[in-house]
């Protein structure tokens, strides 16, 4: 028979400490809780600075149309076009166009160009320039176009089997022209924009002296 001593000791012996395997499990454990809390903590980093590049690229988008509606939109009549096109060349113009065209909207409007600025003139509205903000380069193409709204109401477009011959065509019959000025920031940073992420925004500019009326005789 064990005294109670005895039982002590036997308790002590087997609750003494921990075995290597019970050692390798806690340390296995305790590295895969850490490598998680380092995998979401890093995603988080990067989640966040993706969210403000893009909040760059929301105010590089709105400083460059403001840019654009600061310009007096009234047609120049040595050039038979409006002011916000002045110094774009049909070749610098066209080259900038291919870049953005799958950018949505591009579809619905004419390029449109100085018609007497030679290639690398300097436009007024930059066609594109870069800006570097934080570490990362973006790059702001600022792209001007034509667009024919029905007098009738409805929205602002390309006209169907109809392409204007030059940037003084006048608008046809039942149309009035305007202009649409569409910002693209490109950047091409961050593991989810290696490859490029742009943000566009466009407004509509009226460059008539006069408001056209629709009037029923």
């Amino acid at each position: 028979m064990f005294s109670r001593v005895d039982e002590f000791k036997h308790a002590r012996s087997d609750t003494s400490g921990f075995s290597l395997a019970e050692v390798l499990i806690a340390v296995s454990i305790l590295g895969g809780l850490a490598t998680a809390a380092l995998y979401f903590t890093v995603g988080g980093l990067a989640s966040a600075e993706s969210q403000r590049r893009s909040n760059v690229a929301i105010t590089l988008a709105g400083n460059a149309l403001e840019s654009v509606l600061a310009t007096a939109p009234t047609v120049n009549p040595a050039t038979g076009v409006s002011d916000i096109y002045t110094g774009r060349s049909h070749a610098d113009t066209i080259a900038r166009w291919e870049v953005n065209e799958s950018i949505p909207g591009f579809d619905r409007m004419y390029p449109s160009w100085d018609p007497t600025a030679a290639t690398g003139s300097t436009p007024l509205i930059p066609i594109s320039h870069g800006v570097t903000v934080n570490g990362t380069d973006y790059f702001v193409d600022t792209m001007v176009g034509r667009c024919y709204q029905p007098l009738a109401g409805g929205q602002c477009g390309t006209l169907a089997g109809w392409t204007p011959a030059s940037p003084t065509t006048v608008a046809p019959s039942g149309y009035v022209e305007l202009v649409r000025v569409s910002t693209v920031i490109w950047w091409f940073a961050g593991q989810d924009c290696a490859a490029g992420c742009s943000y566009n925004a466009s407004t509509l500019i009226d460059t008539n002296l006069d408001l056209t009326w629709l009037t029923n005789g």
